[in-house]
């Protein structure tokens, strides 16, 4: 069946925005929560066979494209949604392949209920705990709105959360979908990174019940490499959030001890020989030094592109937040080094020349505290 692009349609009839027929498409396109522009109507793919993602950012778009190519069944649809329409638009110029012959279409939706409407399995990978309960639970656009209309109501849904949030927040969006009946979820977010997405390679720690995990499986193992269950519904999270706590210790320590070494007279390449040869190994010294030049020429860091890309400061930050409130009966005194260095990533993601750059980027922060002493 052919794609229909109906903006080009009428532009090759003679017509120009802003007429009746166009200012009809943008009514069409309200009311029925679909874009009209390059994409094929809504009774044009079958629901069951059909995918949806939604949150096309850094992680999202690498992720979706990973799933449409790599999904192992047909797929009807992919239908996608991001509350910025650039970013929509930048996925679908990634792939440019599927057009009128292929068997699979890309949908655009524009909201969240449209693509509950449309797909079976629905994929979300949003920035924080306050989009998630909106696109699941907006009484208007959200995703249970959509589930929740007669025409799907009894077509059995399945949700996979990736977002990295609140444990309460996840465990209180699956217990109302769950309660909306033919509703499954799971909590599964990532480790691995935009490189990890980008390359496939990513582990999702995964939190719901055993039965709705083994059904996301193919999902997830067309995204990433590895798949972990960790128990009921938010346990994933916890995992994640624990890992990523860790992480932001050893990165710290880390970067202090290149520091120090460099100080006592050591370059930092054979320093980190030294180390990921002993007891101080770790991830933060191995795949991610924070120093410049450590690991060159086997392997580039962010350190050695002005920390550009990779695990931005200020979602790290968030997450040592997300881990340090998850379990209120926790004071300070009880993780009194997991708190120190949040105070550290919150006094460094103040300054909007680290914020966005890769959680590495430490080092250059005590590195410049230290210098201006």
């Amino acid at each position: 069946m052919a794609s229909i692009n109906y903006r080009t349609m009428i532009r090759s009839r003679g017509y120009k925005i802003g007429t009746l027929a166009a200012r009809r498409l943008r009514i069409v396109e309200q009311r029925y929560g679909f874009s009209t522009t390059g994409v094929h109507r809504m009774a044009e793919h079958r629901r069951e066979n059909s995918i949806g993602f939604i949150g096309l950012g850094a992680m999202g778009q690498e992720m979706a494209s990973n799933l449409l190519s790599k999904f192992p069944s047909p797929i009807s649809a992919f239908v996608i949604h991001d509350h910025l329409p650039s970013s929509v638009a930048r996925f679908v110029d990634r792939h440019p392949s599927l057009n009128a012959d292929s068997t699979t279409r890309i949908v655009t939706a524009t909201t969240p209920a449209s693509v509950a409407r449309q797909a079976s399995t629905i994929v979300t990978m949003l920035p924080s705990s306050a989009e998630v309960s909106a696109v699941y639970l907006d009484p208007n656009t959200g995703i249970l709105r959509g589930i929740n209309e007669e025409e799907h109501s009894s077509s059995a849904t399945l949700c996979i959360d990736s977002t990295t949030l609140d444990v309460r927040c996840a465990t209180t969006v699956s217990e109302k979908l769950r309660a909306a009946g033919a509703v499954e979820m799971i909590d599964a977010p990532v480790s691995g990174g935009v490189v990890g997405a980008r390359e496939g390679t990513l582990t999702f720690m995964c939190g719901g019940p055993e039965e709705t995990f083994n059904k996301a499986q193919p999902f997830l193992n067309a995204m990433g490499k590895k798949t972990i269950y960790c128990g009921k519904s938010g346990s994933g999270l916890a995992a994640k959030l624990t890992n990523n706590m860790l992480l932001a210790v050893s990165m710290i320590a880390t970067s202090e001890a290149m520091l120090l070494g460099q100080r006592l007279g050591l370059k930092p390449d054979l320093l980190a020989r030294v180390i990921n040869s002993s007891s101080g190994r770790c991830w933060s010294s191995e795949i991610n030094n924070p120093a410049p030049g450590a690991l060159l020429p086997s392997k580039r860091t962010p350190a050695d592109d002005d920390w550009q890309a990779g695990f931005a400061s200020r979602l790290m930050a968030k997450d040592l937040g997300l881990a340090l409130q998850a379990e209120p009966a926790l004071l300070p005194e009880h993780l009194p080094v997991s708190n120190l260095v949040k105070e550290i990533y919150l006094r460094l993601t103040s300054d909007p020349a680290f914020s966005n750059k890769d959680f590495s980027v430490v080092y250059d922060w005590l590195q410049n505290n230290h210098s201006q002493k």
